[in-house]
């Protein structure tokens, strides 16, 4: 069975480095992961593309 994290930052930037963070455990066989998405919004809150 698969489960949904998500987690927010209030910068791109924690969320990019948290993203190959856990890649690098995924690499080290310390977790599995099936994916993982960096989503953006824009100042109006709209997510960008």
């Amino acid at each position: 069975m698969s489960n949904l994290v998500v987690l927010g930052f209030t910068n791109e930037a924690d969320a990019f480095e948290r993203r190959a963070a856990l890649a690098s455990l995924q690499s080290r066989y310390l977790i599995e992961m099936e994916d993982a998405v960096v989503v953006t919004r824009d100042p109006g809150g709209k997510v960008k593309p």
